[in-house]
């Protein structure tokens, strides 16, 4: 049964435009990261009924599932987001989720005036604020079980900071740049036109002087 999301900030955001995985699926994913004490005990429900249905009991669960392990391969969802060594977006004692979907995209909308609107790709970004329904499931692949939550639709609460090295204002990155630099700059382009324009004249007497002479052989003639 699908489940809400408290307020998370997206990273790693690929919405809109899929990843192809290995057999061929086009796969939507994104991470979804928690400020330190965000409640999440009902997608933490959520998961643990989804292992009892899948697996049939508490003691037929990996280990890593049963003691509810943060870390990568426990087959536990949630992750700490210490194991993300202090990358944008994450702090101390807050959790994250990566989810996923196949084939179809999940509709991303907004909400303005009680109606909900289609969000495009370039109206969201790694950073934003959003709210996502997931979906949780029992798995057993390749040598790995636990549980996972697919991805359903995303609400974007607000806008918020780019993560993952977002585009910048150039006005901010260059600001204290020294403005001779820009100005000798422009002085050499004015000089190139300038040269270029004394050239002409130049190249223009030369073939005057050309044809006068020819001029000049046919009166010999």
């Amino acid at each position: 049964m699908p489940v809400k999301t408290p307020t998370a900030r997206l990273s790693y955001a690929k919405l809109h435009k899929p990843e192809q995985t290995k057999d061929g699926k086009d796969k939507y994913s994104c991470m979804l990261i928690f400020e330190p004490g965000t409640d999440l005990s009902e997608l933490e429900d959520a998961a643990w009924e989804a292992a009892l249905d899948y697996f049939g009991s508490e003691a037929k669960m990996p280990i890593g599932v049963r003691k509810k392990k943060l870390e990568k391969g426990s087959g536990w969802p949630f992750r700490d987001g210490e194991d993300q060594d202090g990358k944008d977006g994450h702090e101390e004692g807050g959790l994250y989720l990566n989810v996923s979907t196949y084939n179809t995209a999940p509709q991303v909308v907004r909400k303005q005036k009680g109606v909900m609107h289609n969000v495009d790709e370039d109206e969201i970004k790694s950073g934003d604020y959003v709210k996502a329904m997931l979906t949780p499931k029992g798995y057993s692949a390749d040598g790995n079980k636990g549980v996972t939550f697919y991805l359903g639709n995303v609400l974007l609460i607000k806008v918020g900071e780019a993560l993952g090295g977002g585009a910048t204002d150039p006005n901010s990155d260059f600001a204290d740049e020294d403005d001779s630099e820009v100005e000798d700059f422009e002085d050499d382009a004015d000089l190139g036109d300038d040269d270029e324009e004394e050239e002409r004249p130049k190249k223009n007497s030369a073939k005057k002087r050309r044809d006068e002479d020819d001029e000049d052989d046919d009166d010999l003639l």
